[in-house]
């Protein structure tokens, strides 16, 4: 019998899986988890190309932020020291999913793909994830500025781009008093809008103290206290219980620290709870947030 006629009828790798996952019978998760694990075999198998063939088929019945013992497709990738599987980042973050991966998902570590990436400084992982939220951004903030003009008008757009244009070494200060102002007037909308037109420049995790006013210490002693307990801008949205702000920034900022403390020692989690705000707690819990003695000693 010669070898052609031998691979008639044989299934390739993708008719294989599929056939193997009917007789199976699965559900949604052990699809999942059957996934997961056959195309980290292949991958670790060097078999980079069938591993690209099966994703492919399988892209939209995979749920692509499926997490095996806390960890994502993508945080195995970006967490791995191998080459033949850190490289199928290139695969990975170039398909369309039934749903959106997200990048901001947490691992057992508490790690975002991102963090894994960089804990490994793997710098060819770091740039491709780079790249890939900011093509993202890009994508979404087509019709920002047609968007932004609902909370803010042309001049003071203009008005901002022009200070913005003065500050540069003060920048991180003068974004998070500005921020501050619009959350203080209960002008949520701006606050956001001030993110999506500046945020990418700001460093997200910019540490505030410059936060008492002499008047207040004067006329309002505790308030000043209160504000004491202050410290990123995270605690300025959880405060004002800004939804959308805090789910654009855990979206749109894979390397922000929810467990810096205040003085107090109290983190944005701790902070929501007091606030009891349903929606921020969950945005929060989703995210993984957790806190330990470590976090806020450090």
């Amino acid at each position: 019998m010669s070898a052609e006629s031998k691979t008639i009828g044989t299934p390739n790798v993708v008719d294989s899986f599929k056939l193997e996952l009917h007789v199976a019978n699965c559900t949604a998760e052990q699809k999942n988890k059957k996934i997961y694990i056959r195309i980290v075999k292949l991958l670790e198998e060097n078999k980079i190309g069938e591993a690209k063939e099966l994703l492919t088929a399988m892209s939209k019945e995979y749920d692509i932020n499926y997490q095996l013992n806390g960890s994502t497709l993508l945080h195995y990738l970006c967490q791995s020291q191998n080459a033949s599987v850190y490289l199928f980042l290139a695969v990975l973050l170039n398909l369309e999913y039934e749903t959106e991966m997200r990048v901001d998902l947490r691992d057992i570590s508490d790690r975002t793909p991102w963090m894994c990436a960089m804990d490994n400084e793997n710098k060819i992982a770091t740039s491709q994830l780079e790249t890939y939220i900011e093509k993202k951004k890009g994508s979404k903030q087509v019709n920002k500025m047609e968007d932004l003009k609902k909370y803010m008008s042309t001049q003071e757009i203009a008005l901002l781009q022009k200070q913005v244009n003065q500050l540069d070494p003060q920048f991180n200060k003068w974004f998070f008093q500005q921020f501050k102002q619009y959350v203080g007037e209960r002008r949520p909308n701006k606050a956001l809008a001030l993110l999506q037109l500046f945020g990418e420049k700001y460093y997200i995790n910019y540490y505030s103290k410059d936060l008492i006013n002499v008047s207040f210490c004067v006329y309002a002693y505790v308030f000043v206290l209160w504000l004491l307990h202050r410290t990123t801008i995270l605690f300025e949205i959880v405060e004002s219980e800004n939804v959308e702000a805090l789910r654009y920034v855990l979206a749109n900022y894979p390397n922000v620290d929810l467990h810096i403390c205040a003085p107090t020692g109290e983190t944005v989690l701790d902070r929501a709870l007091l606030f009891q705000n349903a929606d921020i707690i969950a945005a929060l819990l989703n995210h993984k947030v957790g806190k330990t003695l470590t976090n806020c000693q450090q």
